[in-house]
């Protein structure tokens, strides 16, 4: 009886250990390293709930109720920023965390020269004006009102990824940025009570028995998975 015991035991430190394995790495990915998971194809956070919490011409403010749902969050802010305009060619690639559902997106205009019908030869030279050449004054004083909406666009691009306009825009949403916070993490407490509530209600009386004597003996400092560990348990058991 004794064996079988030690071996239901042995299982169960094993299961326990590789639990906390998996716990400590949960943790990790959580608060340091979202973009392993979207590394590996793994987005959380449906799309059905991201929120706009607030906008202006240049950015978006978007919260989803999942924690690591930046990707998901993050479509749903180059759909807005196209909407916005009215322009494919709209995307973001700067992005501020608010909170820990809430996120800042900036709006940029890819390609921008592309917009406009101009030939390669003038394409070049409005690209290439630190270097200009006699070739492409005459081209470029032709295109100055195109020069100067794409200097312009660039100018707006870059307020919208400055810190102090970002604070100011924390700022004007704050008040809806913290309700939608705090409801979503009142959600998942709630999750979370619900999941371990179960758990609880799951769990048979030998593993609670088997549970409290690992805790009672890695009190006492025995390592678990060695000889020491295992005959404290026996003992309890007998």
């Amino acid at each position: 009886m004794k064996k079988i015991l030690l071996f239901i035991v042995s299982i169960t430190i094993c299961l326990f250990s590789l639990q906390v394995q998996a716990i400590s790495q949960t943790i990790s990915y959580d608060e340091t390293d979202p973009e392993r998971f979207n590394d590996l194809g793994i987005y959380f956070g449906d799309p059905a709930e991201n929120v706009i919490v607030g906008y202006a011409d240049m950015y978006v403010i978007i919260h989803n109720p999942t924690k690591l749902a930046i990707t998901v969050m993050m479509y749903a802010a180059k759909d807005h920023c196209r909407s916005n305009f009215g322009n494919e060619n709209y995307s973001t690639n700067f992005m501020k965390i608010l909170g820990t559902y809430t996120v800042y997106f900036a709006c940029v205009l890819e390609n921008k020269i592309d917009q406009f019908n101009l030939s390669d030869e003038e394409k070049q030279c409005i690209e290439n004006r630190i270097y200009e050449t006699k070739s492409c004054i005459a081209l470029n004083q032709k295109n100055i009102a195109i020069i100067n909406k794409i200097k312009l666009q660039k100018e707006k691009e870059e307020i919208s990824a400055n810190l102090d306009y970002i604070f100011a825009a924390r700022a004007k949403f704050y008040k809806k940025i913290m309700k939608f916070e705090e409801e979503a993490e009142e959600k998942r407490l709630n999750k979370l009570a619900e999941f371990n509530l179960r758990k609880n209600q799951t769990k048979s009386e030998s593993d609670k028995i088997i549970e409290k004597n690992i805790e009672t003996c890695r009190k006492y400092t025995f390592e678990i998975g060695t000889d020491p560990f295992l005959k404290c348990i026996l003992n309890l058991i007998d």
